[in-house]
C-alpha cells in the first residue's frame, strides 16, 4: 500500500520516466518524410483526408471502406492532422509518437491497478513491474512500424483506446455500475472504429478475470462464476461480432482477402502456427525488421514443428499455472489477441507484420515481467534483480535507436527490408518507384525487373516496370506490362492512364 510521500513520488516519477524515454527515443521522426508505401493513399494523395475535418469528410469516413479498411476514426485523425499541420510529415509523425507515449503511460497505470487489490491500495512493489512493462512496450523495436509509419496511425490510435477500455474494465470489474459498463462500451467502440483488430478485446477482459482480478472462482450456491462473467460481457461480444463482419466485408470489397484457391487450409494452418511462434519469439529476440514480409508456401514440417513448439509452451504455462499464474495469463492474452491476424484468415500478400504484435504483446510482456519478478525474488538480491530488469529495457532502447533511421523515407526502409528479406517483391517494387521519382532509372529498372520476376501477377509491379520502360523511351517493352496489369486488375486507373500514353507514343489510337 502506497501511503508515504516517497512511494507516491516514485510512482509519478516512474510515469514521467516512461513518457520521457519514449519521446526521446522516437524524437528523430519529426524529420522523417512520408513513405511511398500506403502514405499517399492514406494521407499525402487522399483528397478526402486533405479536405480536413469537413462534413463531407465525416460522411466519407463513416460510410465507405477505403483501401479495404473500415476505420473512420483513423481517417478523421489524419484529416485533423491536415487541418492543423497541412502536409508537413514531421508533425504527422509527432502525433503518432505522442499517442504511443500516452499508451505506454496508460499501460503503466493499468499494470499498477491490475496488481493492486483495489484502486486505493497501489502497492509500492508493483511500481517496478509496471515501469518495466511500460518501458519494454514503449521502447521495443517491434513498435517501429506502428509508430514511425504515418499510415499505421490506426495501430497507435486503436491500442490507445484499447488501454482506455482496459482501464474502464478494471473499474467495471470492481464496481459493476451502469456508468462503468457504458465507459467500457464507448472505449471499445472507439477502438474498433480506429482499427477492427480489437475484436478480441472482450475475451481479453475474461483473461484479466482469470488473473489477476481472480473473478472466475465458483460462486456461492454452486453458481458458475465463469458463466456470470460471460453473461456480463455479452454486449461487448455483440459489438465485436458486428465489427468482425464489417472488417471482413471491407477486406473483401478491397480485394484484400486471399481465397482458398490462393492458399489452401493446410497451408493456412501451417502459416498460423509459424507466424504465432515467430511473433512470440520476436518479443524476446528482436531481429530482422522490415516493412513487408511476403507470403510464402510453407512445408508441412515447418508447420508441424511450430505446432509442437506452441504446444510445449502452452503445456509449460499450464503446468505452472498455480505457482506462476501470470505465465498462463500472458500466453492466453497473446494467443487470443494474435488470432485475428495469425494467418488463418489471410489478408494481403504478407506472411506476418511487426505492427500486428502491438496489442498481443501487451499481455505477454506483463505476464513475463511478473513471472521473472516472482521467480527471481527468492533467488537474487535486490541489486541483481534491478540489473536484470534493466537489461531488456536498455536492449530495446539501443536496438530501436539503431533501426529507427531506416524509416526516414521510402528508399531507406525498402533498402533495409531487402537486406533482411532479399526475395521481397513488394520491397523491390516500392524501391523501384522511389528511385524512379528521383530519376535513377538504371537502378529503378533493375528492381522493377526483379519485382516482376518474383511476382509476375502483381499489378503494381507490372505498372512500375512499364513506367520505367516508358521513362527510358522503351515504349514497345512497356506496352505488354500495362496490358497485363489491366488484365489482372481491370479498374487499375494508373495502368490505364499509362497505357494510353504509351499508345500515343507508339503512334496508335486507344
Amino acid at each position: 500500500m502506497m501511503t508515504s510521500g516517497t512511494s507516491a513520488r516514485a510512482k509519478y516519477l516512474s510515469a514521467a520516466l516512461v513518457v520521457a524515454l519514449v519521446c526521446a527515443l522516437f524524437a528523430p521522426v519529426r524529420h522523417f518524410d512520408f513513405l511511398s508505401f500506403d502514405d499517399p493513399e492514406y494521407v499525402s494523395e487522399n483528397p478526402h483526408v486533405q479536405a480536413g475535418l469537413t462534413k463531407e469528410t465525416f460522411q466519407w469516413a463513416f460510410s465507405e471502406a477505403h483501401s479495404g479498411h473500415y476505420h473512420p476514426l483513423t481517417w478523421l485523425s489524419h484529416a485533423l492532422d491536415i487541418q492543423l499541420f497541412g502536409l508537413n510529415p514531421g508533425w504527422h509523425h509527432v502525433i503518432n509518437v505522442a499517442i504511443h507515449a500516452l499508451s505506454a503511460l496508460l499501460l503503466y497505470f493499468f499494470v499498477l491497478r491490475l496488481l493492486a487489490p483495489n484502486d486505493r491500495e497501489v502497492r509500492s512493489t508493483s511500481v517496478g513491474p509496471a515501469l518495466i512493462c511500460a518501458l519494454i512496450f514503449g521502447l521495443h523495436p517491434l513498435r517501429l512500424e506502428s509508430v514511425a509509419w504515418i499510415s499505421e496511425r490506426k495501430d497507435v490510435l486503436s491500442v490507445f483506446f484499447a488501454l482506455l477500455a482496459l482501464h474502464a474494465y478494471v473499474s467495471f470489474a470492481r464496481h459493476r455500475t451502469l456508468v462503468n459498463s457504458l465507459a467500457v462500451m464507448v472505449c471499445l467502440l472507439c477502438g474498433l472504429l480506429a482499427k477492427p483488430m480489437l475484436v478480441s478485446l472482450p475475451v481479453l477482459f475474461l483473461v484479466c478475470d482469470y488473473w489477476p482480478l481472480d473473478r472466475l472462482r465458483v460462486a456461492s450456491a454452486g453458481v458458475s462464476s465463469f458463466r456470470n462473467r460471460i453473461v456480463e460481457k455479452l454486449p461487448f461480444f455483440a459489438l465485436s461480432g458486428v465489427f468482425c463482419v464489417v472488417a471482413l466485408s471491407a477486406q473483401a470489397s478491397g480485394g484484400g482477402l486471399r481465397s482458398m484457391a490462393e492458399s489452401d487450409l493446410s497451408n493456412r494452418i501451417a502459416v498460423a502456427f509459424t507466424a504465432t511462434l515467430a511473433y512470440a519469439g520476436k518479443l524476446y529476440w528482436p531481429t530482422g525488421f522490415g516493412i513487408f514480409y511476403p507470403h510464402q508456401m510453407l512445408t508441412p514440417g515447418i508447420g508441424a514443428g511450430s505446432a509442437l513448439g506452441l504446444i510445449a509452451i502452452s503445456g509449460w504455462c499450464w503446468a505452472l499455472r498455480n505457482r506462476y499464474p501470470s505465465l498462463l495469463f500472458g500466453w492466453l492474452w497473446f494467443t487470443i489477441a494474435i488470432l485475428p491476424v495469425c494467418g488463418l484468415v489471410q489478408i494481403g500478400g504478407q506472411l506476418l507484420a511487426d505492427r500486428w504484435t502491438y496489442l498481443p504483446h501487451v499481455g505477454l510482456i506483463l505476464g513475463t515481467v511478473v513471472f521473472v519478478r516472482d521467480y527471481l525474488t527468492d533467488s537474487f538480491p535486490k541489486l541483481n534483480r534491478v540489473v536484470i530488469a534493466a537489461l531488456p529495457v536498455v536492449a530495446c532502447f539501443v536496438i530501436t535507436a539503431r533501426e529507427l533511421p531506416h524509416w526516414r523515407n521510402g528508399e531507406a526502409i525498402h533498402r533495409r527490408t531487402l537486406a533482411v528479406s532479399p526475395n521481397n517483391f513488394m520491397a523491390h517494387t516500392n524501391l523501384s518507384f522511389d528511385l524512379l521519382k528521383r530519376g535513377e532509372l538504371a537502378e529503378a529498372k533493375v528492381h522493377a525487373l526483379e519485382a516482376v520476376r518474383l511476382n509476375p501477377t502483381y499489378p503494381e509491379a507490372l505498372n512500375n516496370l512499364g513506367t520505367v520502360h516508358g521513362q527510358l523511351g522503351e515504349y514497345r517493352e512497356a506496352l505488354p506490362h500495362f496490358q497485363k496489369a489491366l488484365e489482372i486488375r481491370p479498374n487499375f486507373s494508373a495502368a490505364r492512364h499509362n497505357l494510353q500514353l504509351t499508345l500515343v507514343h507508339l503512334g496508335r489510337n486507344s
